[in-house]
């Protein structure tokens, strides 16, 4: 289906309120279909807290930890506040399907100390990554636990730890599960979750918590 294609659809629908649920973080399609404005009214919230700049977005859902007041002003939406958070979150299940590092299936040692972080490629900045780098660098035979994206993402980020001193082989990627609960039992065997700075984690660093996992 194409962007006009979806867009028709939803207007001939007669669908009031389009919330856009990833904004920039995935691929183009939905802002493109909200570019051409198939509903009256259309809410940008969740995946992508920023403003979006779009004439054609009309609000924004957010809080006043993630949207302060003194930052309203470089937004183009309307801002709808929460009373508490713009976050949604339930406590899923874990199942019991990992019952050691060995059965998760992605090559993590039994003894070794396990950091991870299942951000995207692209929030991974050089800077955080040196301070990723001097962790396995200070802590012995410990291993960075990644989420696997593609093999281009993959190839730098081993090339780039190979540079900072540290051996390539201590990087694990692994793909997500499609089933929360089967994530949220692996992620139990990490040790410590790592957040990037300038784009933090955000379902990410919930898992990781609700899993039991410091961040």
């Amino acid at each position: 289906m194409s962007y006009a294609e979806a867009a028709r659809k939803i207007y001939e629908d007669g669908v009031d309120i389009l919330v856009n649920l990833t904004g920039y973080t995935e691929d183009e399609f939905p802002m493109a279909v909200c570019a051409l404005k198939p509903a009256p009214i259309q809410i940008n919230w969740l995946g992508f807290p920023g403003t979006t700049g779009a004439g054609f977005m009309d609000y924004i859902v957010a809080d006043k930890v993630v949207l302060p007041e003194e930052q309203r002003r470089w937004f183009s939406e309307k801002i709808v506040y929460m009373p508490a958070t713009y976050m949604i979150a339930d406590q899923h299940h874990i199942s019991n399907r990992a019952v050691n590092r060995q059965s998760i299936g992605v090559g993590l040692p039994d003894n070794a100390f396990v950091f991870c972080s299942f951000n995207q490629p692209h929030k991974i900045e050089p800077k955080i990554f040196d301070i990723w780098a001097r962790l396995l660098a200070n802590v012995p035979g410990s291993v960075l636990w990644l989420s696997w994206k593609s093999t281009f993402a993959e190839n730098n980020l081993r090339r780039e730890v190979q540079a900072r001193g540290i051996s390539p082989d201590r990087l694990i990627f692994g793909k997500l599960t499609y089933l929360k609960e089967d994530h949220l039992s692996r992620l139990n065997f990490a040790d410590l979750a790592l957040d990037t700075i300038t784009y933090n984690g955000h379902v990410t660093t919930i898992d990781a918590l609700w899993a039991g996992v410091p961040v």
